[in-house]
């Protein structure tokens, strides 16, 4: 649905019992360049997110590598025509990736146990991570059931007041 944002189903070998997959370098991450890999597990009904990161930004290669999750999308660039509008994903342990690039938000459903892999363009700075209330009426992420947010998430503030935001730049 948005520019930028893409999906990847790598080409997997193997017999009954085994699985090998290529998940980088694939087409959907030539202009990543990788400086920190990241894995985060979540309990089934948790949902996390919507995060992203101050400038200069951060570019996410997301893979869930157990279970399933349904991953949403959010165009947080200031002006642009999409500016607040979501997407979402299934990602599972078919491994499809899904390439976030800067100035998008990022949330997940785990509707399964899961363990996601992230590849990140930046490392991990917690002065610089800011989230958005998943919950927010303004931007009506349709969650597949009510979900269960961390003290964190639920406290995150509204899309209106979110602060360090990236400018869209045609």
């Amino acid at each position: 649905m948005f520019p930028g944002v893409l999906e990847h189903k790598p080409k997997k070998y193997g017999a009954p019992g085994r699985l090998f997959a290529t998940l980088y370098p694939s087409p959907i991450t030539q202009s990543l360049t990788v400086a920190q890999v990241s894995v985060a597990t979540s309990k089934q009904g948790i949902v996390r997110g919507v995060h992203y990161v101050a400038a200069p930004g951060q570019a996410k290669h997301v893979t869930c590598v157990s279970g399933a999750i349904w991953d949403v999308v959010v165009d947080l660039r200031r002006g642009s025509p999409t500016f607040g509008d979501w997407t979402a994903y299934l990602l599972n342990s078919g491994l499809n990736s899904l390439y976030v690039p800067v100035g998008f938000g990022h949330g997940y459903y785990a509707s399964d146990d899961a363990i996601v892999l992230y590849l990140l363009s930046q490392p991990y700075d917690p002065d610089l991570e800011r989230e958005i209330n998943p919950l927010d009426p303004d931007l009506d992420i349709r969650w597949p059931v009510k979900p269960v947010l961390s003290p964190r998430d639920a406290s995150a503030p509204l899309l209106r007041d979110a602060v360090d935001l990236p400018r869209w730049k045609p």
